[in-house]
């Protein structure tokens, strides 16, 4: 809702999460928990990359 102040046709993409105090494990764990939860991509960009949220991006053009 915050970004909707600057632009009404704003769309979330997927979630960045900081999981460095985490193991790999449950690092994978906790994206993969939120992504079900909200039925989008979500991932550590620095550990494990931005490929979901890209290619759902180039989905929607």
């Amino acid at each position: 809702r915050a970004a909707q102040v600057t632009s009404e046709s704003v769309q979330l993409a997927g979630f960045a999460i900081n999981t460095s105090n985490y193991s790999e494990e449950e690092a994978l764990a906790y994206c993969a928990e939120i992504s079900a939860e909200f039925g989008l991509p979500a991932t550590d960009p620095v550990r494990f990359g931005i490929d979901e949220i890209a290619a759902l991006l180039q989905e929607r053009g």
